[in-house]
């Protein structure tokens, strides 16, 4: 079966690892980290292995920036309960592979992890979340540690939190809060009943229509593989669920993807 849909992951090996495509991943982290990004390499991990039972670093894509910085962008569709700690062993396992023996501790390269996870992290009502170190005080709640003059200039930082990794996390999520202007904010649950059944389901597009009925546009992904359903006329929300399931189910048991090389030629370039 020939693949119609291309996933953030497999565009991520596939794609943006070439030069030529930088562009578009620079887009993408200078949206999300708040400043600009140049990529200067994609760096291969020795951490990124292939065996189960190991406890490596399972790296999607490791970049490296124009200030020498690391970012470690990570995409898990099935759910692990202990994915923080996946985050923070990734992390670590990173900075004592990119300081050589030797080395002071100021060589210790800064790192940021991008997780983009199909499943919900925790509790909580936003989709993108972010983490750092900062130091507080234990007696006056208000004072934050700052560098010194001397630390400022010789690791160039503004924050101590400048010194550590710093974590970004984009998830699915069962509903939508909206802030909208001039009201009290609107809670949204999504109305894709697959979201809830932990079955691998991240989306699309839910309808209803007069004429087309209930409709709903499916992702499944499964290991490496990934299909997507699109079906419309059932009468009830409950057949269009149950159904769409069916269809899910039955293209992951009777096909198989394959890659088509045809897709990664570059057939023909247009000025816009």
């Amino acid at each position: 079966m020939d693949r119609k849909l291309v996933s953030f992951d497999w565009a991520m090996k596939k794609i943006l690892r070439q030069k030529a495509n930088f562009g578009i991943l620079e887009g993408f982290l200078t949206e999300l980290l708040k400043f600009d990004v140049k990529i200067e390499e994609i760096l291969e991990s020795e951490a990124n292995q292939e065996t189960e039972d190991d406890k490596f670093n399972r790296v999607d894509l490791l970049a490296k920036n124009k200030n020498n910085e690391l970012i470690l962008i990570e995409v898990q569709h099935s759910n692990e309960i202990d994915y923080f700690h996946r985050m923070l062993f990734g992390v670590s396992k990173l900075i004592t592979e990119y300081i050589k023996k030797g080395k002071g501790y100021a060589k210790v390269k800064k790192v940021y992890s991008v997780n983009i996870v199909y499943f919900a992290l925790g509790q909580g009502g936003d989709y993108v979340y972010y983490g750092k170190t900062i130091f507080r005080g234990l007696h006056n709640n208000k004072d934050i540690l700052k560098p010194s003059q001397r630390q400022k200039e010789d690791f160039n930082i503004e924050e101590i939190s400048d010194i550590y990794p710093e974590y970004y996390s984009y998830f699915k999520e069962t509903s939508f809060t909206w802030d909208r202007t001039g009201g009290d904010p609107i809670t949204q649950g999504n109305r894709n009943p697959l979201l809830y059944k932990n079955i691998g389901a991240d989306g699309i597009k839910t309808g209803s229509l007069t004429v087309e009925q209930y409709s709903l546009a499916s992702s499944i992904k499964v290991g490496e593989r990934r299909i997507t359903a699109v079906a419309s006329g059932f009468k009830t929300k409950n057949s269009r669920s149950r159904e769409s399931l069916k269809m899910l189910n039955w293209g992951l048991k009777k096909f198989d993807t394959i890659l088509d090389l045809r897709f990664l030629k570059k057939f023909q370039m247009q000025n816009i």
